[in-house]
């Protein structure tokens, strides 16, 4: 559906930009694009694969979202809660999100339930959580005295991020949205990791959170039309406004997109100076990087802010 907005002809077909195979972009069906079967479906206990995320809330966000896309500027504000669910959405459902988020909890998860063990207070805190008495005895009961380690499935690092929904879109929701209008003769493109965050006044490598200080948040929604969202000044309500993008800003909003791509990107038209651009930086793997202090492990996500401008207005 958001690739259709970036259609190059009648046939919906887009232009791809393949980092892994750096062919020459041709147009193609987005159906084969982005996709990956049974990533939102859940295994019942009758061997039965479920799509009931998919059918009863993805599908109804995509709905609505699809209906805004494209929209007019004059009426952006109109649209914020949809784009912002939307928005929040793709951060969860990505399959590079649920990666990293298998990845992340497991050794969270594994000092929580040894935690648990010596800390009494938050023993009860987790405990009033549980479902029920019966959910709690079997998790303690499960714990072998000083060792223990949790292994999550991809099936439930996705209903976590699904979890999740909720508490991002109102993230999201609270920050200050610019939507950027590409001049006639520019266009953006739309990676396959459609939400992409850096902090391009650093010259660091850091992790990149959605509401960290002077980060920029950029979602391309159609060829002329891209929303670059940041956290609020502190103590200001977010804000919603239109301005015209130069041609350099859609160059360094379109270079993110290639950074950000896991294996590629779409256009709506070829273009030499994208081609270029599939080839400058390599496919991009989820990467992990541990950061040990005592007993916590903190597992972030780099990004290299040296490769970015500002693209914010003063």
């Amino acid at each position: 559906m958001h690739q259709r907005q970036f259609a190059a002809n009648r046939k919906g077909e887009v232009f791809v930009y393949d980092k892994r195979w750096q062919t020459d972009p041709r147009p193609k069906q987005p159906r084969g694009q982005g996709y990956e079967r049974h990533l939102y479906s859940i295994l019942r206990h009758d061997g039965v694969r479920s799509s009931e995320i998919e059918d009863q809330h993805f599908k109804k966000i995509d709905s609505a979202a699809s209906t805004c896309l494209d929209l007019n500027p004059r009426d952006g504000f109109k649209h914020w809660p949809v784009l912002a669910e939307y928005a929040a959405s793709l951060i969860l459902r990505n399959p590079r999100s649920i990666d990293c988020m298998q990845l992340n909890s497991e050794p969270l998860m594994t000092e929580m339930l040894l935690r648990m063990r010596s800390d009494l207070e938050f023993r009860r805190r987790i405990e009033s959580r549980a479902s029920s008495d019966e959910e709690f005895e079997a998790m303690m009961a499960a714990i072998a005295p000083g060792k223990v380690s949790v292994k999550l499935t991809r099936e439930a690092s996705m209903l976590f991020n699904f979890g999740a929904l909720t508490s991002v879109t109102e993230t999201i929701a609270t920050c200050e949205w610019v939507l950027m209008l590409a001049p006639r003769d520019s266009h953006f493109v739309l990676p396959d990791v459609p939400v992409f965050t850096c902090d391009p006044h650093s010259s660091n490598r850091s992790s990149a959170g959605l509401g960290s200080y002077r980060n920029e948040t950029m979602l391309p929604l159609t060829p002329h039309k891209c929303l670059v969202i940041r956290p609020p000044d502190e103590g200001k309500p977010g804000g919603f406004r239109v301005r015209g993008a130069s041609s350099e800003d859609v160059r360094e909003i379109n270079r993110r997109s290639a950074y950000a791509s896991m294996d590629r990107f779409f256009s709506s038209r070829p273009d030499e100076q994208l081609r270029k651009l599939s080839g400058e930086f390599p496919p991009r793997p989820a990467e992990q990087t541990f950061i040990s202090s005592g007993d916590v492990t903190v597992i972030t996500n780099l990004v290299d802010n040296n490769f970015f401008a500002p693209v914010w207005p003063d």
